[in-house]
């Protein structure tokens, strides 16, 4: 994330603050991993097996 969402959402509190009735505005956490399909375990299991034969 762009460190200036961080601001972008200060000044959305400073403007309207009765928009965020149960804290001020965060972030969200960026993931440790992203996937577009993420495989099963059956995949993940079987391309192991292949990486150590």
């Amino acid at each position: 994330m762009c460190p200036h969402h961080g601001g972008r959402l200060t000044d959305a509190y400073n403007q309207h603050p009765e928009r965020f009735v149960r804290k001020f505005p965060e972030p969200p956490a960026i993931p440790e991993q992203a996937w577009i399909n993420r495989p099963t375990d059956d995949e993940t299991a079987a391309k192991e097996l292949q990486a150590q034969s």
